[in-house]
Protein backbone atom coordinates (compact mmCIF):
# COMPACT_ATOMS: atom_id res chain seq x y z
CA UNK A 1 0.00 0.00 0.00
CA UNK A 2 1.42 3.40 -0.99
CA UNK A 3 1.60 6.44 1.25
CA UNK A 4 -1.37 8.01 -0.50
CA UNK A 5 -3.67 4.97 -0.43
CA UNK A 6 -2.92 4.16 3.21
CA UNK A 7 -5.95 5.45 5.12
CA UNK A 8 -4.05 5.64 8.44
CA UNK A 9 -1.33 7.81 6.93
CA UNK A 10 -3.93 9.93 5.14
CA UNK A 11 -5.80 10.47 8.40
CA UNK A 12 -2.54 11.39 10.11
CA UNK A 13 -1.78 14.06 7.49
CA UNK A 14 -5.31 15.42 7.69
CA UNK A 15 -5.10 15.66 11.48
CA UNK A 16 -1.70 17.38 11.28
CA UNK A 17 -3.17 20.06 9.04
CA UNK A 18 -6.23 20.44 11.28
CA UNK A 19 -4.12 20.82 14.39
CA UNK A 20 -1.17 22.87 13.18
CA UNK A 21 -2.04 24.67 9.92
CA UNK A 22 -3.15 28.30 9.98
CA UNK A 23 -5.94 27.89 7.41
CA UNK A 24 -8.44 25.21 6.36
CA UNK A 25 -7.67 23.95 2.83
CA UNK A 26 -11.05 22.20 2.61
CA UNK A 27 -12.94 25.43 3.25
CA UNK A 28 -10.88 27.15 0.55
CA UNK A 29 -11.54 24.37 -1.97
CA UNK A 30 -15.28 24.20 -1.36
CA UNK A 31 -15.63 27.98 -1.58
CA UNK A 32 -14.22 27.74 -5.11
CA UNK A 33 -16.98 25.42 -6.38
CA UNK A 34 -19.91 27.09 -4.56
CA UNK A 35 -22.00 23.91 -4.58
CA UNK A 36 -25.73 24.66 -4.56
CA UNK A 37 -28.34 22.48 -2.92
CA UNK A 38 -29.70 20.04 -5.48
CA UNK A 39 -26.62 19.99 -7.69
CA UNK A 40 -24.98 16.65 -8.46
CA UNK A 41 -21.44 16.35 -7.10
CA UNK A 42 -18.60 13.91 -7.79
CA UNK A 43 -15.29 13.71 -5.95
CA UNK A 44 -12.46 11.77 -7.59
CA UNK A 45 -10.02 10.38 -5.04
CA UNK A 46 -12.29 11.20 -2.10
CA UNK A 47 -10.07 9.59 0.56
CA UNK A 48 -11.75 9.62 3.97
CA UNK A 49 -14.36 12.14 2.81
CA UNK A 50 -13.34 15.55 4.17
CA UNK A 51 -14.97 17.47 1.29
CA UNK A 52 -17.60 14.83 0.58
CA UNK A 53 -19.14 14.94 4.06
CA UNK A 54 -19.15 18.73 4.21
CA UNK A 55 -20.99 18.88 0.87
CA UNK A 56 -23.49 16.24 1.96
CA UNK A 57 -24.30 18.22 5.12
CA UNK A 58 -24.58 21.62 3.46
CA UNK A 59 -26.55 20.34 0.45
CA UNK A 60 -28.95 17.64 1.67
CA UNK A 61 -30.84 17.56 -1.64
CA UNK A 62 -27.68 17.00 -3.67
CA UNK A 63 -26.52 13.61 -4.89
CA UNK A 64 -22.97 13.25 -3.55
CA UNK A 65 -20.72 10.59 -5.09
CA UNK A 66 -17.15 9.72 -4.13
CA UNK A 67 -14.67 7.45 -5.91
CA UNK A 68 -11.59 6.02 -4.22
CA UNK A 69 -9.34 2.96 -4.44
CA UNK A 70 -9.16 2.16 -0.76
CA UNK A 71 -11.67 0.07 1.20
CA UNK A 72 -10.51 1.51 4.53
CA UNK A 73 -11.06 5.11 3.42
CA UNK A 74 -14.48 4.37 1.96
CA UNK A 75 -15.35 2.49 5.14
CA UNK A 76 -14.60 5.63 7.17
CA UNK A 77 -16.97 7.62 4.94
CA UNK A 78 -19.75 5.05 5.37
CA UNK A 79 -19.29 5.05 9.15
CA UNK A 80 -19.41 8.86 9.24
CA UNK A 81 -22.55 8.96 7.10
CA UNK A 82 -24.22 6.42 9.36
CA UNK A 83 -23.24 8.37 12.47
CA UNK A 84 -24.35 11.71 10.98
CA UNK A 85 -27.53 10.31 9.40
CA UNK A 86 -26.45 11.31 5.88
CA UNK A 87 -28.40 9.50 3.17
CA UNK A 88 -27.30 11.41 0.06
CA UNK A 89 -23.79 9.95 -0.25
CA UNK A 90 -22.77 7.13 -2.60
CA UNK A 91 -19.24 5.68 -2.50
CA UNK A 92 -17.67 3.74 -5.37
CA UNK A 93 -14.48 1.71 -5.14
CA UNK A 94 -12.39 1.95 -8.27
CA UNK A 95 -9.53 3.49 -10.22
CA UNK A 96 -10.13 7.01 -11.47
CA UNK A 97 -8.78 6.03 -14.88
CA UNK A 98 -11.84 3.79 -15.32
CA UNK A 99 -14.11 6.81 -15.32
CA UNK A 100 -16.86 7.00 -16.67
CA UNK A 101 -17.42 3.20 -16.64
CA UNK A 102 -17.52 3.27 -12.84
CA UNK A 103 -20.46 5.66 -12.91
CA UNK A 104 -22.73 3.64 -15.22
CA UNK A 105 -25.45 6.13 -16.14
CA UNK A 106 -24.08 8.98 -14.04
CA UNK A 107 -23.04 11.39 -16.75
CA UNK A 108 -24.60 14.72 -15.86
CA UNK A 109 -22.66 16.24 -12.99
CA UNK A 110 -22.82 19.89 -12.02
CA UNK A 111 -19.53 19.71 -10.12
CA UNK A 112 -16.50 17.43 -10.22
CA UNK A 113 -13.73 17.97 -7.69
CA UNK A 114 -10.38 16.25 -7.13
CA UNK A 115 -8.10 17.44 -4.34
CA UNK A 116 -4.56 16.04 -4.09
CA UNK A 117 -5.49 13.04 -6.24
CA UNK A 118 -5.83 13.69 -9.96
CA UNK A 119 -2.07 13.64 -10.57
CA UNK A 120 -2.10 9.89 -9.88
CA UNK A 121 -3.94 9.27 -13.15
CA UNK A 122 -1.93 7.25 -15.66
CA UNK A 123 -3.08 9.51 -18.50
CA UNK A 124 -3.77 13.13 -17.50
CA UNK A 125 -5.00 14.36 -20.94
CA UNK A 126 -7.45 11.48 -21.22
CA UNK A 127 -8.55 11.94 -17.62
CA UNK A 128 -9.39 15.62 -18.15
CA UNK A 129 -11.28 14.72 -21.35
CA UNK A 130 -13.32 12.07 -19.50
CA UNK A 131 -14.23 14.52 -16.77
CA UNK A 132 -15.45 17.09 -19.26
CA UNK A 133 -17.71 14.48 -20.87
CA UNK A 134 -19.51 13.70 -17.61
CA UNK A 135 -20.11 17.36 -16.77
CA UNK A 136 -23.29 19.20 -17.71
CA UNK A 137 -22.92 22.24 -19.98
CA UNK A 138 -21.47 24.97 -17.75
CA UNK A 139 -20.54 22.33 -15.16
CA UNK A 140 -17.53 23.06 -12.96
CA UNK A 141 -14.30 21.16 -12.38
CA UNK A 142 -12.04 22.04 -9.46
CA UNK A 143 -8.63 20.43 -9.05
CA UNK A 144 -5.90 21.28 -6.56
CA UNK A 145 -2.46 20.02 -5.64
CA UNK A 146 1.04 21.07 -4.58
CA UNK A 147 3.31 23.28 -6.67
CA UNK A 148 6.89 24.45 -6.42
CA UNK A 149 7.52 25.91 -2.97
CA UNK A 150 5.29 23.40 -1.20
CA UNK A 151 6.87 22.23 2.08
CA UNK A 152 10.04 24.11 1.14
CA UNK A 153 11.31 24.28 4.73
CA UNK A 154 10.79 20.58 5.42
CA UNK A 155 12.38 19.62 2.09
CA UNK A 156 15.43 21.79 2.75
CA UNK A 157 15.79 20.36 6.27
CA UNK A 158 15.82 16.88 4.76
CA UNK A 159 18.19 17.81 1.94
CA UNK A 160 20.74 18.97 4.51
CA UNK A 161 21.13 15.34 5.60
CA UNK A 162 23.94 14.04 3.41
CA UNK A 163 22.51 10.51 3.16
CA UNK A 164 19.12 11.75 1.97
CA UNK A 165 18.21 10.64 -1.54
CA UNK A 166 15.61 13.34 -2.09
CA UNK A 167 15.77 14.68 -5.64
CA UNK A 168 14.16 17.42 -7.67
CA UNK A 169 10.39 17.11 -7.39
CA UNK A 170 8.16 17.21 -10.45
CA UNK A 171 4.92 19.13 -9.91
CA UNK A 172 2.25 17.51 -12.07
CA UNK A 173 -0.39 20.02 -10.99
CA UNK A 174 1.28 22.97 -12.70
CA UNK A 175 3.23 21.12 -15.39
CA UNK A 176 0.51 18.77 -16.72
CA UNK A 177 -2.94 19.29 -15.22
CA UNK A 178 -3.25 23.08 -15.60
CA UNK A 179 -2.28 23.05 -19.32
CA UNK A 180 -4.85 20.30 -20.03
CA UNK A 181 -7.64 22.15 -18.24
CA UNK A 182 -6.76 25.27 -20.23
CA UNK A 183 -7.07 23.22 -23.44
CA UNK A 184 -10.42 21.65 -22.58
CA UNK A 185 -12.36 24.30 -20.66
CA UNK A 186 -13.57 27.67 -21.92
CA UNK A 187 -13.38 29.48 -18.58
CA UNK A 188 -10.41 28.76 -16.33
CA UNK A 189 -9.42 30.50 -13.10
CA UNK A 190 -6.42 29.60 -10.97
CA UNK A 191 -5.62 30.53 -7.41
CA UNK A 192 -2.80 29.83 -4.96
CA UNK A 193 -3.35 28.75 -1.37
CA UNK A 194 -0.39 29.37 0.94
CA UNK A 195 -0.75 27.80 4.37
CA UNK A 196 1.87 27.96 7.15
CA UNK A 197 2.02 24.82 9.30
CA UNK A 198 3.62 25.21 12.74
CA UNK A 199 4.64 21.96 14.42
CA UNK A 200 5.18 22.35 18.20
CA UNK A 201 7.58 19.48 18.91
CA UNK A 202 9.74 16.67 17.54
CA UNK A 203 6.95 14.09 17.78
CA UNK A 204 4.51 16.11 15.66
CA UNK A 205 7.05 16.65 12.86
CA UNK A 206 8.14 13.01 12.90
CA UNK A 207 4.56 11.76 12.78
CA UNK A 208 3.76 13.98 9.79
CA UNK A 209 7.00 13.18 7.96
CA UNK A 210 6.54 9.41 8.38
CA UNK A 211 3.07 9.65 6.82
CA UNK A 212 4.31 11.74 3.87
CA UNK A 213 5.98 10.76 0.61
CA UNK A 214 9.22 12.48 1.68
CA UNK A 215 9.81 9.86 4.36
CA UNK A 216 13.10 7.95 4.06
CA UNK A 217 13.51 5.11 6.59
CA UNK A 218 17.29 5.03 6.08
CA UNK A 219 17.75 8.53 7.50
CA UNK A 220 15.05 8.39 10.20
CA UNK A 221 17.51 8.32 13.11
CA UNK A 222 19.54 11.27 11.85
CA UNK A 223 16.39 13.18 10.92
CA UNK A 224 15.08 12.69 14.46
CA UNK A 225 18.39 13.74 16.06
CA UNK A 226 18.53 16.90 13.95
CA UNK A 227 14.96 17.73 14.95
CA UNK A 228 15.85 17.36 18.62
CA UNK A 229 18.77 19.71 18.12
CA UNK A 230 16.51 22.14 16.23
CA UNK A 231 13.87 22.19 18.98
CA UNK A 232 16.52 22.76 21.64
CA UNK A 233 16.87 26.22 20.09
CA UNK A 234 13.40 26.82 18.57
CA UNK A 235 9.81 26.52 19.80
CA UNK A 236 8.17 25.62 16.46
CA UNK A 237 9.09 23.99 13.17
CA UNK A 238 7.48 25.92 10.33
CA UNK A 239 6.82 24.45 6.91
CA UNK A 240 4.68 26.11 4.25
CA UNK A 241 2.08 24.39 2.09
CA UNK A 242 1.73 25.94 -1.37
CA UNK A 243 -1.24 24.68 -3.35
CA UNK A 244 -2.52 25.54 -6.83
CA UNK A 245 -6.28 25.37 -7.33
CA UNK A 246 -7.78 25.42 -10.82
CA UNK A 247 -11.48 25.98 -11.54
CA UNK A 248 -12.69 25.20 -15.06
CA UNK A 249 -16.18 25.70 -16.50
CA UNK A 250 -17.28 23.39 -19.33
Amino acid sequence: MSTYTDSKKLTNRINAHKNFAKYDVNKWALEKISLKNGEKFLEIGCGTGEQLIKCAKSCPDSKIIGIDLTDDSLGIIKQTCLKEGLENVITIKGNMDDLPILLNSENDFDVVISCFALYYSKDIPQMISKIKKILKPNGRLFVCGPVEGNNKELIQFQKDISESSIKKIRYVMSEDILPEILKNFSQVHDDYFVNPVEFPNVESVMSYWKSYYLYEPTIEKEFSNLLKEYFSKNSIFLTTKKILGVLGKA
